[in-house]
């Protein structure tokens, strides 16, 4: 019995041609001194919920509790992004 051999879709080809690219948008390493994040000097960050003053950086590390209800966001460099797919990552 002799078979065909595979031969995917053209149009996947195809797509899968297309460049890919990617950049790094905003890094941060909490440098900032012991003490809330918000409002700590040279912080991007801001408060946009909760309790404020509630999110700490201790020793370098951002310190987060169950108990704790202050949202914070950072805005990102050259937003607005309003085509293709965004991908955040956190160390937990």
């Amino acid at each position: 019995m002799r078979t065909r051999p595979y031969c995917p879709n053209p149009a996947w080809l195809w797509l899968c041609a297309l460049p890919a690219s990617a950049s790094l948008l905003f890094n941060d390493s909490f440098d900032y001194p012991d003490g809330p994040l918000t409002g700590a000097p040279g912080t991007p960050w801001v408060i946009h919920g909760g309790t404020a003053l509630q999110a700490d950086v201790l020793s370098g590390m951002l310190q987060l509790t169950e108990q704790n209800s202050e949202d914070v966001s950072v805005i990102l460099p050259g937003a607005p992004y309003n085509q293709g797919a965004l991908y955040a990552s956190c160390l937990v």
